[in-house]
Order: structure tokens, then sequence, then C-alpha cells
């Protein structure tokens, strides 16, 4: 069941010919020139030609973990220092407190986020800990328009150092959990209501205050300001703005007709491969970058590119932006440093995988991952 595959192993840059035939296709076809575009004859040969290129992205809204945010993020009222600060000790505000990035979570009846209200962290708060404002729940509208005077206050608390101030942490009812536990367990945000789209936004802000306690232009310190969405430089010589970081990062399944491309990084649990990804870099488009890493990692080249979806990954705090790129060459040259192999996979046999079958050749990332929606979306078309 296993034939099409085709592989390359090792360290170096070793040119790794195709070993195989794809079954009832006979040989592959010559790579057609980058100027023709996506040829979906190419991805997706077995899908009626209308439907083809609308499938490549038609799961753009899936429902992917760390996203499904649906608090107001009330950038309005961040200047609002009074507002915030009588949020801060309304008792109806929910804290979602973390300790080392790990987000307090109550394990029974089921797994949820375990909210503190303010008499539970205020002796935290008046420690200097750091904060930031998650949000707004709308309880309604007033004329016709969003209503940011009502709604429940959500924010989010750094306790790192300062757990033994807080009730029930520790118990088999509520403790500090990772955050890729959590989100592994939650599984998508269509089962998690947006849950842990919450623990991303708190955790990769929190973590970024952590890593800039001082001014990258003039090496004063910085404190924190517009309810913890700026640090501003304490040097009134300076007063240099500092605002949270996304980093965007491409991952991408270079598609080969019925065949997708796999790669294994020296990291990955045994047995592991992945779609290929990198971080984008100054100057370039989502499919310049694409192509690039393409070629760097595999030494593939790459035309038409398409995206499906994106997804915040707060490990520290990068935007995953999920494409399909059709291969114009299908020689597998490893970069000798960010991948220790790579593969051509047949869909049947990723398919099979996926559907949980024990006598695949490899190993894929998890469905909290965009990898495995990338993967998932391009079998079922």
């Amino acid at each position: 069941m296993f034939d099409s595959l085709a592989t390359c192993k090792g360290t170096n840059r070793i040119s790794c010919k195709r070993l195989i035939r794809l079954p009832g296709r006979g040989m592959l076809r010559p790579p057609i020139s980058r100027n023709q575009g996506l040829d979906p004859k190419r991805i997706m040969p077995n899908q009626p030609a209308g439907q083809r290129l609308s499938s490549l992205v038609r799961s753009a809204g899936m429902p992917l973990v760390f996203t499904g945010n649906s608090l107001d993020r009330a950038d309005a009222r961040r200047n609002d220092s009074a507002w915030t600060a009588a949020r801060l000790k309304d008792p109806a505000s929910k804290f979602l407190v973390l300790s080392g990035l790990r987000p307090l979570m109550a394990t029974r009846p089921a797994l949820d986020i375990h909210y503190l209200d303010f008499a539970a962290v205020a002796e935290v708060l008046d420690s200097g800990a750091q904060w930031l404002l998650l949000g707004i729940e709308k309880d309604g509208e007033k004329n016709g328009e969003k209503d940011q005077e009502g709604g429940t206050a959500f924010f989010a608390l750094d306790v790192t150092g300062h757990e033994g101030a807080l009730p029930a942490t520790g118990s088999a009812e509520a403790k500090f959990i990772d955050a890729r536990s959590v989100a592994m367990q939650f599984g998508t945000a269509e089962r998690d209501g947006g849950r842990a789209g919450r623990i991303a936004l708190a955790r990769a802000v929190l973590g970024w205050h952590a890593r800039h306690g001082f001014c990258a232009k003039c090496g004063a310190s910085t404190r924190s300001a517009r309810a913890g969405f700026l640090r501003a430089c304490e040097n009134d010589a300076c007063l240099a703005e500092h605002f949270p970081r996304t980093d965007p990062v491409v991952i991408m399944l270079a598609l080969d007709g019925e065949r997708c491309l796999l790669g294994r990084s020296p990291d990955f649990p045994e047995g592991t491969y992945s779609a290929l990804a990198g971080f984008m870099e100054p100057g370039e488009t989502i499919e310049e970058a694409v192509r690039r890493e393409l070629m760097e990692e595999a030494g593939i080249e790459a035309g038409a590119v398409r995206y499906l979806a994106s997804q915040p990954w707060p490990f520290p705090s990068t935007l995953m932006i999920g494409c399909y790129a059709e291969a114009l060459t299908t020689d597998i040259n490893l970069d000798g440093h960010e991948l220790e192999d790579a593969l051509w996979l047949d869909k049947k046999v990723v398919r099979d995988i996926l559907a949980g079958s024990q006598d695949g050749p490899v190993l894929v990332p998890t469905r909290m991952a965009i990898a495995a929606t990338l993967l998932r979306n391009w079998v079922e078309i």
C-alpha cells in the first residue's frame, strides 16, 4: 500500500531522484512553466475543473485551535486608565492567570480555564505583577452600537512567583498546565469555543513583556502602558514606544499531482514528518517566502502558491500562514541544516495515516497544528 514513496536521507546536499512510478499515471509529466500559473489538473487531477481551485481554499475559515477568540479587544479603552482601573477591581471581572506562561486550568468536570476574580488576585496585582486587558465579553448593545460600558472584562495576569497567594492552585480541581497540552486536549476552536484563543493572546503578550523589560533603542528600562499592549521607555531623552510583535511563518504543503512533500526536522518526535515551514524575511511576500523556503530546505522549485488559513502559535509569538505550493521540480536536495530527511507521499498513504493506520511509513502532526489541517484539507478534496 505504501509503494508510492520517494525518499532522501542524509545531512548533505544530496540529489534524490524519484524512485517509483505512481500507480495509474505512468511516468510523471515534466514540470510546467511557472508562467502558466497553477495548473489545477496537476494539483487535483480527479476533481471536475470548476471545483479544483475553489476546493484548495474552501476551508479557509476552519476552526483551528488558538483561533476563535470572541472577546472584543476594546482597543478604544486601552488608554483609559480610569476605566481599566475600575474594571480591574470590578467583582464581575475575570482573570486568566498564568505561571511560567502556563494557564491555570480547571480539570473537573472537564478541562476549562479557571478564571479568578479580583479578590483572589488583589495581592498579586498590588505587587506590581504584569497584567493585560484581554477584552470584553459583550452583554448587549446600546443604540445599535457595541456597548463598551457593559459586558464582562477579561484580564490576563502573570502570577509567576506569586502562586502561593492564589486560592486553589495545585489542587486536584485547578492546576497550571502547559498551553500545548491544553490545546491538544481542546482539539479545535469549534470544540473549545475560542478559549484557546484567549490563552494564545495571554501567553504571547505576557511572554513579550517578560522579554522586553529594556528599551531596544537606548537600553533604559521600560514600563507597561495601554492596558498591557505597549512598553514605554522611561528615559526622558528617548521615550520610545514598543508594541507586541508577531513573527509571520509560512508553512507550506508542496504538491505534485497526487503527492505531497513532507520533511523531518532533527528535533521532531521519532518518525514524525510535517509540512515545511520557515520565518518570513523582510521585503518578501508570502508567496516569495514559500518559494524560498522550499528551495532552501529541500531544493524544490515552486510555482503558484495558494493561501489556505492562518493560526496564531504562541510559542513564543508567531502567526503560521498555511499555503499550498505547486512543485515545478521534484528531486529532493536537503540543505543539511533545517531538515534531516524529506519525502514525497501519495495522497492515499496520507489519507490512511490520518485515518489512524498503523502501517504508514511516517507519523504526521496532531490535529492541533495547521500542518494537519493542510494535509486533511488536501486528502478530502
